[in-house]
């Protein structure tokens, strides 16, 4: 015997409906259908077939299109949890390149002239050293950590994170005023900084570099990822383990904020 699919409330609210309409669209369509043909032959349906034109597809139809509509639902929630986790960096559960920037980029021209914000581009200090001197492996789990402080210190459900390629992220950070983000950005450097990170019993100290822009009013992913990633660069150059933000001169009024942690 079949068990009963482990779905959420919501979804087999939606199967019921959609059974019962179909349901008795199917009765519908054979009373009129046997109406029409009984008609023509005979005195007409009369009791004894109103009642099997209806019970038939209640009986027959309704059992065929509730299997089938429990498994179109099972299909769309199998289709829709594929595609999240197509978008899915695979080692650190952040959103990969490609999502990360499809996502900013709708956000900000969803928002247009009302968009304002920041992003942060955050980059692993000497990463290539933890990988020649403790394994690849080690600097997989070094980036799980340091993926998981930066989702630690965002809002979730608003502020997006994702992984640029390599050792580098992405933190986006909408309604968001220039102090805002550099008060998450040094956040971000000091956890880092303060993760306990050993591999064999060796202390691997961990610390970031951070180059962020902000912005006002219409903006575009591509010119702010320049931007952030021209900050992180100074950063490197300035000794690493540091926090580089860019704060572009208004062109338009500010609007009120309503970031909250």
């Amino acid at each position: 015997m079949l068990g009963i699919p482990d779905l959420p409330v919501k979804i087999w609210r939606k199967i019921a409906a959609r059974t019962a309409s179909l349901t008795i669209a199917s009765v519908c369509l054979s009373v009129v259908g046997s109406h029409a043909m009984l008609n023509g032959l005979s005195a007409g349906l009369g009791n004894v077939g109103l009642i099997a034109s209806i019970a038939i597809p209640i009986g027959l139809a309704s059992p065929l299109i509730l299997m089938m509509t429990i498994k179109y639902f099972e299909l769309e929630i199998a289709y829709e949890r594929l595609a999240a986790t197509a978008q899915l960096d695979s080692l650190t559960g952040s959103l990969n390149h490609g999502a990360f920037a499809e996502q900013v980029a709708g956000h900000l021209e969803q928002a247009g002239a009302e968009a304002t914000g920041a992003l942060l581009v955050v980059d692993a200090d000497h990463f290539k050293s933890i990988n020649d001197q403790f394994g690849h492996a080690s600097g997989d789990k070094a980036l799980t950590r340091i993926a998981g402080v930066i989702a630690g210190a965002v809002r979730p459900g608003t502020d997006l994170v994702g992984r640029l390629g390599g050792e580098e992220f992405g933190v986006f950070l909408p309604h968001t005023s220039p102090q805002q983000a550099s008060a998450v950005a040094e956040a971000i450097r000091l956890s880092v900084e303060q993760v306990a990170f050993e591999v064999d019993g060796r202390k691997c100290p961990l610390s970031i570099s951070i180059g962020g822009t902000t912005y006002w009013g219409p903006a575009r992913f591509e010119e702010l990822f320049r931007r952030a990633d021209a900050k992180l660069y100074e950063a490197k150059h300035a000794g690493r383990n540091l926090v580089a933000m860019e704060t572009p001169q208004r062109t338009v009024q500010p609007l009120r904020l309503i970031r909250t942690v």
